[in-house]
């Protein structure tokens, strides 16, 4: 596995259900981040920790839960300087 290696890895997820609903409760609070730890199973009961965080796109063209990406992490947010 990447982080029994010691390595941290940020991905963009794409939105499924649950995302496209919490990009749209973050859309009425009027919030620009939010972040959500989020376990992976794995089989053979081993799970995988990870963090999403949603994070408001600056300039976006839509009015919608579209103006919000998803990222996936093994380390926090503090490895996500450059997204904001």
């Amino acid at each position: 596995m990447i982080s029994q290696r010691g390595l941290s890895y940020v991905v963009p997820k794409g939105m499924q259900t649950s995302e496209k609903a919490q990009a749209k409760r973050l859309l009425q609070q009027d919030q620009d981040r939010y972040e959500t730890d989020r376990k992976i199973y794995l089989g053979k009961n081993e799970w995988h920790e990870t963090t999403l965080i949603y994070r408001r796109k600056e300039d976006a063209e839509h009015d919608d839960h579209r103006q919000y990406s998803v990222f996936m992490t093994n380390r926090g947010s503090g490895h996500l300087v450059e997204y904001g």
